[in-house]
């Protein structure tokens, strides 16, 4: 049930449980030593402000994330947060070879998903496949995992 917002480097594995979240201040990243895993009502948060996306970065070659069955993707849109969905932000960067197993409860595969005035859309199979990717196109949100 607990929160782990912040800058900087965590040396292991991280795994947000029922009620936990984890999220990069935005405008800053999180590094993670190891694998990233949210479990069952775990959430990964993306925020956002004038200062730009909270990234979230693994740096192990043996890093994967991993996504329960009711993992959920939520946005907190701050103040100013409009212009920073101009260009593709990478949301969790992975290092090469890792993978995103599962997708989060939330944003089903290639299903539009309203929220916050958005629509967000998923594709876990874009791009190199591997990183998670948010990008603003025509006035739609896509969130495309890659």
């Amino acid at each position: 049930g607990g929160a782990l917002e912040g800058t900087g480097t965590v040396a292991g594995y991280v795994y947000a449980t029922k009620n936990g979240v984890i999220s990069a201040t935005p405008g800053s990243e999180l590094v993670f030593g190891d694998k990233l895993a949210i479990g069952d009502g775990g959430t990964l948060r993306v925020s956002a402000d004038n200062r730009g996306f909270g990234t979230c970065r693994l740096t192990s070659a043996d890093g994967a994330v991993y996504l329960g069955d009711g993992a959920t993707l939520a946005f907190d849109l701050r103040d100013g947060s409009r212009a920073a969905l101009s260009n593709e932000r990478v949301l969790v960067e992975l290092p090469a070879g890792a993978t995103v197993e599962g997708e989060f409860a939330n944003f089903p595969d290639g299903v539009y998903v309203d929220g916050d005035g958005n629509k967000y859309f998923i594709n876990y199979a874009g791009g190199d496949g591997n990183d998670i990717a948010v990008s603003a196109s025509s006035g739609v949100l896509v969130v495309i995992f890659r």
